[in-house]
C-alpha cells in the first residue's frame, strides 16, 4: 500500500476572522475600574492638596502682616517712634491703614488676606481683613505710643486677622473691620478675632512676630485667651505711663 504524504488534511484549520478596524473603545467593565481608580486616587490626594493650599495662604497671610509691621516701623522712625493712631479724632477717616496708605508705605493689597473668600464691595476704608488693637490706646482716637516704651512687646498683640462683629455679637464672616476691642461688646463697629485659618487667628506683635493663636468653634472669642477682656489685660493694654502718649 502505497503512502500518499501529500494528501490534503480532512480538516482545515483557519485563523479567527480579524476585524476590518482595531477596537478603540472602553468597555463598561473597564470604564468602571478607571473610574474607581480616579475616584480613589482622588480621595487620597484631596485632603493633602487642601492643606497645601491653606498652607500657602497662611504663609501669604504672615508675609502681609510682616510688611505691615516694616510699614509701621518705617512710619515710627519719621514720627519720633509713635505707630500710626489707630483712627483720628472725631472717628474720622483715615484709620491706621489709609494713613499708611496716603504715605506711601503700603498697598491696599497688602489689607487682603488670602483665606477671606468675600469682602464688602467699599472694603478699603472701614473693613480690610486685619485690624489693630484698640485696646492698646484705651479706645482712644488719635493716640498712639512710642513702640520703644512696650516693656512685653512680645506678648502684646498688634494687628491680627478680624471679622466684623453683627449687631448680636457673632462674627460677620463676610467682612473685616479695621479695629478689634478685647471685649464682647455688641456692635458693627466693633470688630473681633478671626478663626478663617483652619480654626487659628493669625496674629503679629508689638516686637514684629506673628504667631497663629487657635480659637476654638462654638465659643464666644472673647472667653479664650489670649481675648478675654478682665483676665488677659497683659496681651492687649499698653498699661504705659501717660507721658509717652502721642496727643499731637
Amino acid at each position: 500500500m502505497k503512502n500518499n504524504n501529500n494528501a490534503k488534511p480532512d480538516k482545515i484549520l483557519c485563523k479567527p476572522e480579524q476585524p476590518a478596524y482595531p477596537r478603540t473603545f472602553f468597555t463598561l467593565i473597564e470604564m468602571l475600574v478607571v473610574i474607581a481608580i480616579i475616584s480613589i486616587l482622588a480621595s487620597m490626594l484631596m485632603p493633602q492638596l487642601k492643606n497645601s493650599i491653606n498652607s500657602a495662604r497662611k504663609v501669604s497671610c504672615t508675609n502681609n502682616l510682616k510688611q505691615t509691621f516694616m510699614a509701621i516701623r518705617m512710619y515710627a522712625d519719621a514720627n519720633n517712634d509713635y505707630y500710626p493712631p489707630i483712627d483720628q479724632v472725631g472717628a474720622a477717616p483715615p484709620r491706621w491703614h489709609g494713613t499708611l496708605y496716603n504715605l506711601g508705605y503700603i498697598e491696599q493689597s497688602l489689607m487682603q488676606c488670602p483665606s477671606q473668600s468675600k469682602r464688602p464691595d467699599n472694603w478699603w476704608l472701614n473693613n480690610p481683613d486685619y485690624g489693630m488693637n484698640h485696646a492698646m490706646a484705651d479706645s482712644l482716637s488719635g493716640v498712639s505710643y512710642k513702640l520703644s516704651t512696650q516693656k512685653m512687646p512680645k506678648i502684646k498683640m498688634f494687628i491680627l486677622d478680624t471679622w466684623r462683629n453683627n449687631a448680636d455679637g457673632s462674627a460677620n464672616e463676610d467682612s473685616g473691620l479695621w479695629r478689634f476691642n478685647s471685649s464682647a461688646s455688641a456692635t458693627t463697629w466693633q470688630g473681633q478675632p478671626s478663626s478663617r485659618h483652619q480654626q487659628s487667628c493669625n496674629t503679629l506683635f508689638v516686637d514684629g512676630h506673628t504667631e497663629f493663636l487657635d480659637i476654638i468653634e462654638g465659643l464666644s472669642v472673647y472667653s479664650q485667651k489670649p481675648f478675654r477682656y478682665f483676665e488677659d489685660r497683659e496681651y492687649y493694654k499698653w498699661d504705659t505711663p501717660a507721658w509717652s502718649l502721642n496727643l499731637d
